[in-house]
């Protein structure tokens, strides 16, 4: 309501969606990182995806964002659940 001087309800798609990202970047802030937030987590996942480069997650880390390890993690959790589910499917 601060941002969009609208409630939730009242609010646009995209504002809300932009109010949770503020949201998580205060979270991130306020404890220095150490909550994993989702957006710095798809984002260093998405941009890895994308180039393929350890790299580019590195910088973005420098920035607040998610650590290649990190994004590791998450990639290879996710590279597992597609087998299972698979199995679960048929």
């Amino acid at each position: 309501m601060v941002i969009s001087v609208r409630s939730a309800e009242q609010s646009a798609d995209k504002t809300q969606r932009l109010c949770g990202c503020f949201a998580e970047d205060l979270y991130s802030a306020t404890t220095r990182g150490r909550w994993n937030v989702s957006k710095h987590q798809l984002l260093g996942l998405t941009l890895h995806h994308l180039v393929g480069e350890a790299e580019v997650v590195t910088i973005l880390h420098r920035h607040g964002h998610s650590t290649y390890t990190r994004v590791s993690e998450l990639a290879t959790a996710l590279a597992k659940q597609v087998p299972q589910q698979d199995r679960h499917c048929q």
